[in-house]
């Protein structure tokens, strides 16, 4: 494993069954870099983020993250490592408001105890009081300043993409896992999303691993792409050379494309 890799993949397998969904992948993701994975309908790219989070346990291989072996965590334990993850399909908590769908985000951080909690102790309060600055920090800091009263499910749609992002943020991630991002939003929405990425990573040294199908988005963006086309990592590489590899082409036009 490489000095400056964050996230190492080492032969990952993953079946269902008979089905090999994952095939001996090999995966180094660099710090403070965005490392996109792309790859038609069924090629593999969420069941890879299930398997880091642990949401699936792999068949075999190994997942590190900053050479820690994560194949045994339990998801909120591998989150507690430094792992925040967006849905390609939003989950936030419709009926909380904006605010307080971050505070969730933030109780793996925070030190009260629940008896603190019922007895409503100095500590406890400080802890509240600081976790909701916190929340309200990351609000403004995601574009959506003013909203914290607003609930999740009255929010815009490109608003809630942010929120879902603010959540993941504030669970202090070293790694941060965004699938499709900019699913749904127009050309317009989908270049502030990028941008508002880069600043992820360019001003808070967070690493991102992407998945996305807006090609524009990928290549304008990214600084490694991995490639797979039915479990298998068909090419790997900068945006200039993936674009260029004929099996990628191939897996996209031709008769490589995955139906679902």
């Amino acid at each position: 494993m490489a000095q400056n890799t964050l996230l190492h993949t080492n032969a990952l397998v993953k079946r269902f069954g008979g089905l090999v969904a994952i095939d001996s992948l090999d995966l180094d993701v660099k710090e403070r870099t965005i490392h996109s994975i792309i790859g038609p309908n069924g090629a593999g790219k969420t069941t890879v983020f299930n398997c880091i989070m642990n949401f699936f346990p792999i068949t075999s291989g190994e997942i590190r993250l900053s050479g820690e072996r994560l194949n045994d965590l339990t998801p909120d334990r591998v989150a507690t490592r430094g792992i925040g993850r967006t849905y390609q399909n939003i989950r936030l908590f419709r009926n909380m408001s904006a605010l307080e769908n971050i505070m969730v985000g933030m109780h793996i951080h925070l030190k009260s105890s629940w008896w603190g909690a019922v007895l409503r102790t100095r500590r406890t309060l400080a802890d509240e009081k600081a976790g909701q600055d916190e929340a309200v920090r990351l609000l403004q800091y995601v574009g959506l300043r003013g909203k914290g009263d607003i609930l999740a499910r009255n929010l815009p749609y490109g608003d809630q993409r942010r929120l879902e992002i603010a959540r993941a943020l504030a669970m202090k991630p070293k790694l941060l896992l965004l699938d499709e991002p900019t699913a749904g939003m127009n050309p317009s929405e989908s270049q502030d999303m990028v941008t508002f990425i880069r600043g992820l990573r360019d001003e808070l040294g967070i690493t991102i691993l992407l998945i996305e199908h807006h090609m524009p988005v990928v290549m304008g963006m990214s600084d490694i792409v991995t490639v797979l086309d039915h479990g298998v990592k068909i090419s790997e590489g900068t945006p200039d050379h993936v674009k260029r590899d004929k099996k990628v082409i191939e897996a996209y036009l031709g008769t490589g494309v995955a139906h679902t």
